[in-house]
């Protein structure tokens, strides 16, 4: 089924890509969401250090 969510193209060395591989199959998820899962858990420690990310384009309900 295709997605409406927007896409995000990313070039990295193989072997990071091989490595996320490993561990999406581990914790029973796909590559993508894998990635999704790395970027969410990123932007939320980021944001305990440094406060929470507002931005006018951002609804509240978006950033989680």
């Amino acid at each position: 089924m295709p997605s409406d969510l927007p896409r995000l193209t990313v070039r990295t060395e193989q072997d990071i890509i091989e490595k996320i591989n490993i561990i999406a199959k581990k914790e029973n998820r796909s590559t993508n969401q894998q990635i999704n899962y790395i970027i969410k858990k990123y932007i939320e420690q980021y944001e305990q250090e440094n406060g929470r990310i507002n931005s006018p384009e951002l609804s509240v309900t978006r950033t989680g």
